[in-house]
């Protein structure tokens, strides 16, 4: 949602798109006409890594990176509806269980 209304005050506002385009972080500081965006530390970083100079164009990585997104959640949600996978539970066979986990010593 968030990401939607940055750039929808990029369309409308020309010196908020070259912010935009120029430094996403202050521009994600500076909000737009006293609203502020709702970003996700994940979204801020792919907003920082996108290089362009039109709107255009980054709203297209936007969406490429967005539709990726939306893909990896699906794929998660269709693994554990095939498996049966509940969160907290090893997929690990009892065998392993006296083993230490990483860093723990025996």
């Amino acid at each position: 949602k968030g990401v939607n209304q940055l750039l929808c005050a990029a369309l409308v506002d020309k010196n908020f798109c070259q912010t935009l385009l120029e430094n996403p972080v202050r521009a994600n500081q500076a909000g737009f006409r006293g609203s502020y965006f709702e970003l996700t530390e994940a979204e801020l970083e792919v907003l920082t890594a996108i290089k362009s100079n039109a709107i255009e164009d980054f709203a297209m990585q936007v969406h490429h990176w967005l539709k990726l997104q939306e893909k990896q959640t699906e794929s998660i949600e269709v693994f554990h509806q095939q498996t049966n996978y509940l969160p907290g539970y090893s997929l690990m066979p009892d065998r392993y269980a006296d083993l230490p986990s990483p860093g723990q010593s025996r």
